[in-house]
């Protein structure tokens, strides 16, 4: 165990900041993110615990919640610590963050994901609304290799709930693919055989009164289906 978790177990948060204030004077904290990082993924702590670790902790260091090298805490919070989301975002964590991986060379994140995005992906209802409140962006853009979209995440694993909650903020059904191995929402939700998924996008193009998108999409969307054995929605677009 990790002396840091050692802190969480007082029972006011008063007499954890002073610990946590002791340890780091001591040397069991360092000012990059690496010891904090570690107790989010992988310590055994419960929660409540873990939320009073990072409250001490920001307040020896505010700043300490918003660093982002490597990937922010809100991302790793999204993944393995969803019930810390809330306490990040009010503790001032940027609910746009850049997302863990970026190829330098270019500017282009390789199959990254935003923390709203991974959110998406992992299917945290109560994180997405936390984030959305927070204003993450909705329509923020895929990585450049199999990134995807809030709602591009939703339409190809056929979460219907969320893709509703994504659109009713704003989420572009026609945003653009990933660079490379991307699809739309619509041609996502058609290769994987999403079929009330498929209906929920027509109707919103429908009801928003926006245009179908490049038509290659729906050309695309066809011939995944098709490939797919999904000869239904093939046919419904």
């Amino acid at each position: 165990m990790h002396i840091l978790q050692l802190a969480a177990g007082f029972e006011s948060q008063f007499a954890v900041n002073y610990a946590v204030k002791d340890l780091i004077s001591l040397g069991a904290y360092s000012s990059d993110l690496g010891q904090l990082k570690f107790i989010i993924n992988d310590s055994n702590l419960r929660a409540s615990e873990l939320i009073k670790v990072v409250q001490a902790c920001a307040r020896l260091n505010p700043s300490l919640i918003r660093q982002t090298e490597e990937g922010s805490l809100l991302l790793r919070a999204v993944t393995r610590r969803p019930a810390l989301v809330k306490t990040l975002l009010d503790l001032g964590a940027n609910a746009n963050a850049e997302p863990d991986f970026k190829n330098p060379r270019t500017p282009f994140s390789h199959g990254s994901r935003t923390p709203l995005q991974c959110a998406v992906e992992q299917g945290q209802t109560d994180a997405i609304r936390q984030l959305l409140e927070a204003r993450a962006d909705v329509n923020a853009p895929p990585g450049c290799t199999r990134g995807a979209t809030c709602l591009q995440i939703a339409a190809i694993n056929g979460h219907i709930g969320m893709a509703r909650m994504l659109l009713t903020r704003g989420a572009n059904v026609n945003a653009p693919r990933a660079r490379f191995e991307g699809r739309t929402a619509i041609e996502g939700a058609a290769e994987n055989g999403r079929l009330d998924m498929v209906k929920l996008l027509l109707l919103h193009l429908q009801d928003t009164g926006e245009t179908r998108g490049h038509r290659i999409q729906f050309i695309r969307a066809i011939k995944f289906a098709t490939l797919e054995g999904y000869y239904v929605i093939a046919k419904m677009l």
